[in-house]
């Protein structure tokens, strides 16, 4: 593989499941994909804990916008408040024998301060959660939202990604493995770059349910996991 800057771009998901904790942690700069149309009723707002041993889905509200608004025009909603501690709740009932739930909670408090301005932009909550994260697992990323850089004159996705990754001088771009069928190595080597996706390896650990459930919300690994056994397992993963 191509050695230099790696780069991700991806847009923001409040909360995310592990694999994605590993590709912020995975490369040299972190691009919030802010620039693209949100996926209303998709994972960018919500996600899912174990409530009662069973999958529980939460969901962080936002205004009503276009169908066409951006992550960056979306705000979050007026009831946020309400809906924040409501999830608190959540977490508390769900987790408060569990080992390292203070962890979790004030790891969700410090990406939703109190008296958080309720219409606050999506894409800074994520960045904030973002470097909540940094700083608990020492992660080094540079975090760049894509709407603070030159604007899209590119109408291909893979057209546009290429040139997000060489404005911050990326020589790597790796991106999650559900995105594989989206581009073509080809495409990147024509721009001198390489194209990676990234591989995690499986990851069980102790939770509340008699039977394991994976692809939970980062809050779930927070609140059974210290900060050093989830930094272990960062960098488990392979770039194929």
């Amino acid at each position: 593989m191509k050695t230099g800057r790696r780069v991700a771009v991806m847009q923001p998901y409040l909360f995310p499941y592990f694999p994605y904790i590993q590709l912020l942690a995975a490369v040299d700069t972190f691009i919030i994909l802010d620039t693209v149309q949100f996926i209303a009723r998709g994972w960018s707002n919500r996600n899912k804990i174990l409530l009662n041993k069973k999958p529980h889905t939460f969901v962080i509200p936002v205004q009503k916008h276009p169908r066409d608004a951006t992550y960056a025009d979306i705000r979050l909603a007026d009831n946020i408040t309400r809906s924040l501690d409501a999830l608190k709740t959540s977490i508390q009932h769900a987790y408060s024998r569990s080992p390292y739930y203070n962890q979790a909670r004030a790891f969700v408090e410090e990406t939703f301060p109190s008296g958080v301005e309720c219409r606050a932009g999506f894409s800074e909550s994520f960045q904030r959660m973002a470097l909540a994260l940094k700083q608990l697992l020492t992660i080094d990323t540079e975090i760049v939202r894509a709407s603070t850089l030159a604007s899209r004159t590119k109408e291909a996705a893979s057209e546009y990604i290429i040139d997000l990754v060489k404005q911050v001088g990326g020589d790597v771009y790796i991106n999650a493995i559900g995105g594989k069928p989206l581009y073509q190595q080809t495409d990147f080597v024509a721009n001198q770059l390489d194209l990676r996706f990234l591989y995690s390896e499986p990851f069980v650990y102790s939770q509340t349910a008699d039977e394991f459930v994976p692809d939970l919300s980062i809050i779930d690994l927070l609140a059974n996991l210290s900060a050093e056994d989830l930094k272990s397992h960062l960098s488990r993963f392979t770039l194929r």
